[in-house]
């Protein structure tokens, strides 16, 4: 006997727009009615049998648990399913889904430590918002703001409920459905044309398969170079070190990512769903991150501190200051260079031991910050 779903609050929660979009993309046929009719009709043939579904427009009103419960009837019916499974897919056929599943040691229950399982959802979040960084503009690092468009996308995830098979943690990105045939005519992908929220999905899967290869060749090389080449695929620093976060988790034997697509709108020639990240392979991975990190300059960064040295090599108005400053919340020594009147306003603020503050590109140099393209270098008011 197949379950049944009595839940009025499970039942009132699917929505009139996500049983629509469940039909279409299970191919029923609408039939034109009016709009203010209280309900859309949809027929489907099944074997030579003519199943017949009613669905409410509007979650308003009093009766709709019980109209939505007639529809899970019918369908569990004609599909030869349970009620719950139905329920559960319902509301996944208009979003893309990311399943990040863990292996967990000495575990066989679908559980994790809780530590371990914060990392892992710091991980996806951090993983997810890369992916929507690299898609607006791909790059070696972001800096600690990132674009809006990137910050939306972040807001309209949902974590989804969890599933059998070790620990799986799901992730729902909401994607609008295709109202047009999607046809290639021969002038590439169509992926130039897709909603956002789809692309980032795409670069997800296309940064993870990029990601792995370079692992693949680091580990087989030592050369990280495979990653630089990735970075317009979305490899990232931001990518690189949200997957280097599973490698802290203690219990994690294994790690997979599973991409699945929104059925209301099939993706045209999409990348690799599945991607394995073995142990070993995060440790590269977590390396290359630090690489990229360190070869990114910070854009217009300001420092403001003390100067703790000034040099000159030569007799002219030209050499290196040494600015005391905060990087990533840290103090740091970071070196300028500087000529003419900036080497006279370093010198005398070292002398009185005052405040400066100036603005550049921050880029590290080995195990030293300094700061290219110096401009603005002047003294810090009291007030201030």
């Amino acid at each position: 006997m197949k379950a049944l779903v009595t839940d009025r609050e499970a039942l009132g929660a699917i929505r009139p727009l996500d049983l629509v979009a469940y039909l279409r993309a299970q191919k029923w046929t609408t039939h034109d009615t009016a709009s203010d009719e209280p309900c859309s009709e949809w027929t489907k043939e099944i074997d030579g049998e003519l199943f017949e579904v009613q669905v409410p427009r509007h979650n308003a009103w009093r009766d709709y648990a019980k109209r939505v419960s007639e529809v899970l009837a019918l369908l569990s019916e004609a599909e030869d399913r349970s009620q719950l499974e139905i329920l559960h897919d319902v509301p996944l056929v208009s979003r893309d889904i990311v399943r990040l599943r863990s292996m967990v040691q000495g575990r066989s229950d679908g559980t994790m430590p809780l530590s371990d399982g914060a990392l892992i959802a710091q991980a996806a979040r951090n993983m997810m918002l890369a992916a929507a960084c690299s898609t607006v503009e791909p790059r070696r690092a972001w800096p600690a703001r990132k674009p809006v468009q990137a910050t939306t996308y972040l807001s309209e995830l949902s974590l989804g409920q969890t599933e059998r098979g070790s620990f799986v943690m799901t992730l729902l990105a909401p994607v609008p459905p295709s109202l047009i045939q999607q046809m290639d005519f021969g002038f590439g992908t169509g992926a130039d044309g897709e909603p956002f929220n789809r692309r980032v999905t795409r670069r997800l899967g296309t940064a993870l398969e990029a990601v792995r290869r370079a692992a693949e060749v680091g580990v087989a090389t030592g050369d990280l170079s495979a990653f630089e080449a990735g970075v317009d695929l979305g490899v990232s620093a931001d990518f690189c070190e949200a997957l280097a976060l599973v490698r802290e988790c203690a219990s994690v034997s294994e790690f997979e990512i599973r991409i699945g697509w929104a059925s209301t709108r099939p993706p045209i020639d999409p990348p690799p769903s599945l991607h394995e990240l073995a142990p070993d392979t995060l440790e590269v991975i977590r390396e290359a991150g630090r690489v990229l990190r360190e070869r990114t300059p910070v854009e217009d960064f300001e420092i403001e501190g003390p100067v703790v040295k000034v040099d000159r090599p030569g007799d002219e108005l030209f050499g290196t200051a040494v600015v005391l400053g905060s990087v990533d919340g840290r103090s740091r020594k970071i070196h300028l260079a500087v000529s003419g009147e900036d080497w006279n306003i370093a010198n005398e603020a070292m002398a009185a031991r005052s405040i400066r503050r100036c603005r550049g590109d921050l880029v590290r140099e080995g195990k030293r910050f300094a700061i290219v393209g110096v401009r603005g270098l002047r003294v810090v008011p009291s007030d201030e």
